[in-house]
């Protein structure tokens, strides 16, 4: 499950949508996660991981998108290595009417090409989306302890 504490900011204590910034530490283990994706964006470092079945090299201003039921393990990271992730369920909230656009072959492509490197333009432009999405957790989170 996503982390709680310092840079992590959620609604309540719901796991529906996870922000995290400076997470610079990788899982032990395998990851496999069956109600989450996960947006990563590395912003500083190198991780390497196999993803299922595929090696992934992440270095700054990619982005890496976790797909509910994969595989990833082998974690290495240089001691530098920092990133932001967006952890988002599988929920109802999330399950917004794309499927209809959206075929099998699209998802494997995403699956298959989950790793972006990004412009120095997409980046200004995540980072923008990224400190607005912080910004309305943390007033939703301000409104929810006034109540």
């Amino acid at each position: 499950m996503p982390r709680d504490g310092a840079d992590t900011l959620r609604i309540g204590n719901d796991d529906n949508l996870v922000v995290m910034e400076n997470f610079g530490h990788l899982p032990k283990g395998n990851l496999r996660l069956n109600n989450h994706g996960i947006i990563v964006i590395c912003t500083a470092g190198m991780a390497q991981f196999d993803y299922d079945g595929q090696q992934i090299q992440l270095r700054k201003n990619d982005l890496f998108l976790y797909m509910a039921h994969s595989v990833a393990c082998n974690f290495i990271s240089s001691p530098d290595f920092n990133c932001r992730q967006i952890w988002f369920s599988r929920s109802e909230l999330w399950n917004i009417d794309m499927y209809g656009e959206i075929s099998l072959a699209d998802l494997t492509y995403l699956k298959q090409h989950a790793k972006v490197p990004l412009t120095e333009n997409d980046i200004t432009l995540l980072d923008d989306y990224f400190r607005l999405l912080c910004r309305r957790l943390l007033l939703q989170q301000l409104q929810t302890e006034r109540c």
